[in-house]
C-alpha cells in the first residue's frame, strides 16, 4: 500500500541512489503515490516502489521530494476562461467539401 506522495513536479526514480549517473528508470509526476520499501546506504535517499500503468517499478528517490500521504496539498491551476467573441468570422472554420 502506498505510503508517500511525490511533491516535486517531476522526480527521477533511479536504479541506484546516485544522481550523477545515467540511471533514471522512470520519471514520476507530482501527486504520484509511492511505497517506501527500505532505506539506502546513501543518506537522503530511500528505496520505493511505484505502480505505473499496471507495472510496478522499484528504485531510489531523494527523500526531499516526497511527503506522507495526506500530509500535503497541491495548488490547483486557475480556471481557463475564453476572451473575445469566438463566434466571429475570423474564428469560424470553413467547411471543406
Amino acid at each position: 500500500m502506498a505510503s508517500h506522495v511525490v511533491t516535486a513536479l517531476k522526480l527521477n526514480l533511479r536504479s541506484a541512489p546516485d544522481s550523477s549517473k545515467n540511471n533514471v528508470v522512470i520519471v514520476l509526476s507530482q501527486g504520484m503515490e509511492v511505497t517506501k520499501v527500505g532505506g539506502s546506504p546513501v543518506p537522503g535517499w530511500i528505496e520505493v516502489t511505484a505502480t505505473i500503468v499496471m507495472m510496478t517499478v522499484r528504485g531510489f528517490i531523494s527523500d526531499k521530494h516526497i511527503a506522507p500521504i495526506g500530509g500535503v496539498t497541491f495548488p490547483q491551476s486557475p480556471p481557463v476562461t475564453a476572451t473575445g467573441d469566438c463566434r466571429s468570422e475570423e474564428h469560424t472554420p470553413e467547411l471543406q467539401s
